[in-house]
């Protein structure tokens, strides 16, 4: 039985790729692989594909520039050379940040590092200072799931938030729960925003948002997964 050896691909996915779903781009990834050379495992069955396990899905509309997907090689190869050949298939808006043995379980993940950034007719230091309250305080939010809806109170679920005015647009900054029992959307941060103060998202023309991913944390809140 051939021994397989475990690998972390580490990379961004931004732009027009904030569009793709995760399906896709599982199935882009897997694609990417092949084309590449790399030496992957593949599963076994009638039908059977590379195994690729991500992180973190990726909500359509999110950029991230950490993202992560764990895959198995059946061949001696470097994590320089599968970083080189992956890169050279990528499109320009994915970029490997590199390739390693993990140091992490993907369980041990706990929080989440987002850069919210809402543009409004609204924004002010008044403004910055409104949601950096509401986000200090208890926020009873209409959470969806797959066993339905239920009301929450997400405070808990922010690990921390810095609120701040700056060139005429509101950046939040804040890490959010990613576990698999209690993960929080930054979608839901920014209805909570947009509800209380009255930001109206469909005039797209002067009152749109952003979201991208920088960082990944372990349960401590302060080591990087890796």
């Amino acid at each position: 039985m051939v021994q397989a050896t475990a690998v972390r691909l580490g990379f961004t996915k931004t732009g027009k790729l904030q569009f793709i779903s995760h399906l896709d781009l599982a199935r882009t990834m897997s694609r990417v692989v092949v084309r590449a050379g790399i030496p992957i495992w593949y599963t076994e069955g009638f039908n059977p594909r590379p195994k690729l396990v991500f992180s973190l899905p990726l909500s359509i509309g999110t950029e991230s520039v950490c993202e992560f997907v764990d895959f198995k090689i059946v061949e001696d190869m470097t994590c320089e050379e599968i970083a080189k050949r992956i890169g050279a298939e990528f499109a320009p808006e994915m970029q490997v940040n590199g390739v390693w043995y993990p140091e992490h379980k993907i369980a041990e993940i706990g929080w989440a590092q987002y850069e919210i950034k809402i543009n409004t007719s609204k924004a002010s230091k008044e403004l910055a200072s409104g949601i950096t309250e509401l986000l200090s305080n208890p926020l009873i939010i209409t959470k969806k799931s797959k066993s339905g809806e239920k009301e929450v109170d997400i405070n808990p679920l922010i690990k921390s938030q810095e609120v701040n005015f700056i060139d005429g647009a509101i950046v939040i900054n804040a890490t959010l729960s990613c576990d698999s029992a209690d993960y929080l959307n930054p979608e839901y941060v920014v209805k909570a925003v947009a509800d209380k103060f009255g930001i109206d998202f469909e005039k797209v023309d002067s009152e749109y948002y952003s979201i991208l991913r920088y960082g990944v944390k372990l349960a401590d809140g302060v080591t990087d997964f890796r």
